[in-house]
């Protein structure tokens, strides 16, 4: 018998059981039923919401509007890029969370969610989070680089930036 994240999982001959523990599916609903974790969702969501319009016009200020080398605009967009796809991906999990919760449910078992939902709901977001720390130092390398070979860095193209992106 295993326990899989409150599912305890026996292995019978012929197929997997589950069997819930009745205590997480009490707690799952009174999650759901919770006006302060709905509220903190919505709040998520329309900060998230906020963020991906000011990602999107700091990119285009800070990449069209001010004189920089081509690897450096490069990273910043790839680096603004993640932050604007973790937000997408706090939206779309955050409201998904929500509409699944203010449905109306006669089993309080219900209100749990399967793992892959979970996994496929979160998985973008730590991914990206990752994403967006590891273009970091991307810049910070591409910097030192440039103010080492600050004589010939000019010619060196957009080979580095793309590097730099890879190794992410």
């Amino acid at each position: 018998m295993w326990l899989i994240g409150g599912l305890s999982l026996k292995l019978n001959s012929k197929n997997f059981r589950y069997f819930i523990n009745m205590d997480l599916c009490e707690e799952a609903s009174e999650l759901a039923h919770n006006v302060i974790f709905s509220i903190i969702l919505i709040a998520v969501v329309i900060i998230s919401m906020t963020a991906i319009f000011l990602e999107m016009w700091i990119m285009f200020k800070t990449t069209n509007r001010i004189l920089i080398h081509q690897n450096i605009r490069i990273l910043i967009i790839v680096h603004q890029l993640w932050l604007i796809i973790h937000c997408s991906a706090r939206i779309f999990a955050h409201t998904y969370t929500l509409m699944a919760y203010w449905k109306t449910r006669i089993n309080q078992c219900d209100y749990m969610m399967f793992p892959w939902e979970c996994f496929i709901m979160r998985t973008p977001i730590t991914l990206t989070l990752f994403l967006n720390a590891a273009s970091i130092p991307s810049i910070v390398i591409e910097r030192t680089i440039a103010t080492y070979f600050s004589s010939r860095y000019e010619k060196f193209g957009k080979n580095i930036a793309v590097i730099l992106i890879i190794a992410q």
